[in-house]
């Protein structure tokens, strides 16, 4: 069964060579997976690392038309023990908010869904559904908006850090198979704008098996 060891968040920042950086508040424990959720600006390409020598996998790096609105997911999978600084490199100057979390019993990507765009009716959002394959695994899933005070609803009750101005990231432990599960919040009322979600998930397994299918998500 997978568990949430701990997580950390930061507002948005600018660091000098455009490379940003948060530490873990305390050691990572060999064999954990560690997960990144970096918001950020221009349009440029991030590479993730870290100061413990992990390996690091992009799993998506999202743009929009609109330039606030750049999304990018990092994995590590079997984590080497002790202290870690994650690090995400742009090649150029960038602002970023950046969360990350260390999970113990993952270790192989399952699916993934979402869903992005203008909504014009109303001030919320809302995922695309997901259908898990197995009974015990970890949900995670971010939006971005450029309107403040995001929050996402029910089931997904665990934020990791803490909800920054306008970047969430989340999950969700589940213990059964889930058909149809989605992700949705509000954004600040007063003047809905341009926002985009993604939910995907992960699963323990026997072995490491890389993670696979990105073209699949529905952006």
């Amino acid at each position: 069964m997978a568990s949430f060891v701990q997580g950390v968040s930061q507002d948005y920042t600018t660091q000098a060579g455009g490379t940003q950086t948060l530490a873990f508040g305390s050691n990572n424990t060999v064999g954990n997976f560690l997960i990144c959720f970096i918001n950020h600006a221009d349009h440029l390409t991030p590479t993730f690392s870290d100061t413990a020598g992990n390996s690091w996998t992009t799993l998506t790096d999202f743009t929009t038309t609109d330039v606030y609105v750049s999304v990018a997911v990092g994995i590590a999978k079997n984590c080497k023990a002790g202290a870690n600084t994650v690090q995400v490199a742009f090649g150029g100057s960038s602002f970023a908010t950046m969360s990350i979390a260390e999970f113990s019993g993952l270790n192989s990507f399952d699916v993934n869904a979402g869903v992005n765009g203008p909504n014009t009716a109303s001030a919320s959002w809302v995922s695309n559904n997901l259908t898990t394959n197995f009974a015990t695994e970890a949900i995670f899933g971010w939006a971005v908006s450029r309107q403040p005070s995001l929050t996402v609803s029910s089931p997904f009750n665990n934020v990791i850090g803490v909800n920054r101005s306008f970047f969430i990231a989340f999950y969700q432990l589940v213990s059964s198979l889930q058909t149809g599960i989605s992700a949705s919040g509000t954004q600040y009322s007063a003047t809905p704008e341009n926002q985009c979600s993604d939910i995907f998930s992960f699963y323990l397994a026997a072995g490491l098996v890389d993670p696979g299918g990105m073209c699949g998500m529905i952006f």
